[in-house]
């Protein structure tokens, strides 16, 4: 309808519309973080969390000592392997031991304080095989070869002893020599002296050559890596 120049709109119902825009407020709404989704870890879970990240850790470096301690092991087998072979190589081509103990009672070559030149020390022994003594290997022959970084250090816990490439003890991943027993006396049987404190003397029959190292704990027999086992 048109009144004085004005257009008026009607509904449907049949109530006039307003011309005017409508004043009604619109509402925004909005949407607010509870309290608990957006409060800081209290201290509880704080130290929850910490306590969960110790135990990962724990074993996570318990796995990797293993793993650690379990190659080391493997090492020494196969260095003690090559000693066994190195001297089983030697009395072939010469028809008697390493040592200037043949036909003596059994002798175990072992760190002897770290002084290579005890009757003793193993270094005597893996001189020879190495051709550093030729007075024993008069044919110059190698029959070990021994790794650089097995030759000088620090004996682990249990010995405390230094060793030096000069002196020429062959050790084991621990620090410490790895201990030699022949069949000096020709009887068909090693005797391997002392192997842990206070125990008898070992009697390998029908073995010629012991090889052994303490391992990863000296003194503790159930850690002993050995030639016979």
């Amino acid at each position: 309808m048109k009144r004085n120049g004005t257009v008026e709109r009607w509904n449907d119902g049949g109530n006039k519309a307003s011309s005017q825009p409508s004043n009604t407020p619109i509402l925004h709404h909005s949407i607010s973080p509870s309290p608990r989704s957006s409060h800081a870890f209290t201290l509880v879970e704080l130290l929850v969390v910490i306590a969960i990240i110790g135990i990962l850790a724990a074993l996570v470096l318990s796995g990797v000592g293993a793993a650690l301690t379990r190659a080391d092991v493997g090492k020494a087998n196969a260095q003690i392997a090559d000693i066994v072979n190195g001297i089983r190589t030697y009395y072939g081509e010469y028809n008697r031991w390493p040592c200037a103990d043949n036909g003596s009672a059994d002798v175990t070559y072992h760190a002897a304080g770290a002084n290579q030149n005890a009757a003793d020390a193993q270094a005597r022994v893996i001189n020879i095989l190495r051709s550093r003594d030729t007075t024993n290997n008069p044919k110059k022959m190698v029959f070990l070869d021994v790794p650089d970084n097995a030759t000088e250090g620090a004996g682990s816990e249990g010995f405390g002893l230094v060793f030096t490439r000069e002196q020429g003890f062959y050790l084991d991943p621990w620090g410490n020599p790895y201990v030699i027993s022949m069949d000096t006396d020709f009887n068909n049987a090693c005797r391997v002296s002392s192997v842990g404190a206070g125990s008898p003397d070992l009697i390998l029959t029908g073995r010629q050559v012991a090889v052994w190292s303490w391992g990863p704990k000296p003194g503790d027999t159930n850690v002993i890596v050995m030639s016979w086992k």
